[in-house]
C-alpha cells in the first residue's frame, strides 16, 4: 500500500510555512487518491450485491467524511507536537497524549456507530466485514504514523529508529 496520507501530513508539518500552501495542495491530492484506494479495498473485500451496495455506500461516505474530520484533528495534533518538539515539557506531553487518546476513542466510537447503522441497513455480516477491513486500513495508517513520529523521551524527544 502506498504511504498513507498522514505521512504527507507529517511532511506538511516539517516543511514549515514557506511551502505550506503547496503542501496543502499535495495533501488534498493524496487524500483523494487514498479515498479511491480505500473504496477499492472495501469493494474488493465486502463482496456486496447491487442491492447491498445501494444501502452500504451512502453510509460509508458519511462514515468517511466523519473520519476525515478526526484525521484533520490528528494532523493538527501532529503540528502541535512538531511545534513543541524541542521544548516539550511534562504539561505539553500530558496534553498531547490525552488528546491523542481522545481521538482514538472518538474513532472507535465512530466505527461502532457505523457498524450498527450498516448492520441495520444491510446485514451484520457486511457490517462485520466493514469493521474488519476498516480496522486493517486504520491500523496500517497508525503504524505508518508511529514509525514517522519521533518518540518522546526525558529531556528531548528521540529520533525514530530506521
Amino acid at each position: 500500500m502506498k504511504r498513507l496520507w498522514v505521512s504527507l501530513a507529517l511532511l506538511l508539518v516539517v516543511a514549515g510555512p514557506a511551502r505550506a500552501q503547496d503542501n496543502e495542495k499535495y495533501l488534498e491530492l493524496f487524500r483523494a487518491d487514498l479515498k479511491t484506494q480505500k473504496t477499492a479495498i472495501m469493494t474488493e473485500n465486502l463482496h456486496l450485491t447491487d442491492e447491498e451496495g445501494a444501502k452500504f455506500w451512502p453510509l460509508y461516505r458519511e462514515y468517511d467524511a466523519k473520519l476525515t474530520t478526526l484525521q484533520d484533528e490528528r494532523i493538527s495534533l501532529l503540528k502541535d507536537y512538531a511545534t513543541a518538539y524541542d521544548s516539550l515539557g511534562d504539561e505539553m506531553a500530558s496534553t498531547l497524549v490525552t488528546k491523542a487518546l481522545d481521538l482514538e476513542d472518538k474513532r472507535l466510537k465512530l466505527r461502532k456507530q457505523y457498524f450498527t447503522k450498516i448492520a441495520k441497513a444491510v446485514s451484520p455480516i457486511v457490517a462485520g466485514r466493514f469493521v474488519h477491513v476498516d480496522s486493517v486500513i486504520q491500523n496500517a495508517m497508525d503504524l505508518e504514523i508511529q514509525m514517522q513520529v519521533p518518540m518522546m523521551v526525558e529531556g528531548k524527544p528521540a529520533e525514530p529508529k530506521q
